[in-house]
């Protein structure tokens, strides 16, 4: 009887130890692929905009809500037009507000979606950046973001604020 209970005792443990380990395996998937199973109140969640599909299919992007980081990014820098924005100073803006940014390296997604925001015309690029010298955003005011504008100087890297012409 005694080697009996050893061996049942030998088993429960052997048991313990291959459920920890699909546990294990569950929550590598879950991380990797998406969820499994509903995810550990220990994991944070990520602050993406949801877009429901077949609402209206005429409506642009500019509803990006304000969780996302290009929506964060638009609402601020769009907030006063006239502060000039580097990716740095809006990292740091980011990080004073505690917006999560979960890359290693958040700069190169802040830069990234301050590129993509500029070249959709929702912020305006007023100098491009070379070497040393970062590129410098400013926010555009609603009627020019609504009205097409032609390319300007800013495109070129010169710090001129766009001008409308109009043909007589």
């Amino acid at each position: 009887m005694d080697s009996e209970a050893k061996r049942i005792i030998a088993l429960k443990e052997e048991l313990r130890r291959d459920l920890e380990a699909i546990e294990r395996v569950e929550r590598l998937m879950a991380f990797k692929n998406g969820a499994l199973k509903a995810p550990d109140e220990r994991q944070g969640v990520l602050g993406i905009g949801v877009v429901e599909f077949g609402s209206d299919e005429g409506e642009d992007e500019d509803q990006t809500t304000a969780t996302s980081l290009k929506g964060t990014i638009e609402a601020t820098i769009n907030a006063d037009c006239g502060v000039r924005w580097t990716n740095q100073k809006m990292l740091s803006h980011l990080n004073q507000v505690g917006f999560k940014l979960r890359a290693k390296k958040p700069i190169y997604s802040i830069g990234q979606a301050m590129q993509k925001l500029s070249d959709s015309g929702k912020i305006r690029l007023v100098r491009k950046g070379a070497g040393n010298q970062p590129n410098i955003y400013k926010g555009k005011q609603k009627d020019q973001q609504a009205g097409s504008e032609a390319p300007s100087a800013e495109k070129q890297g010169g710090d001129v604020e766009s001008t409308q012409t109009s043909i007589q």
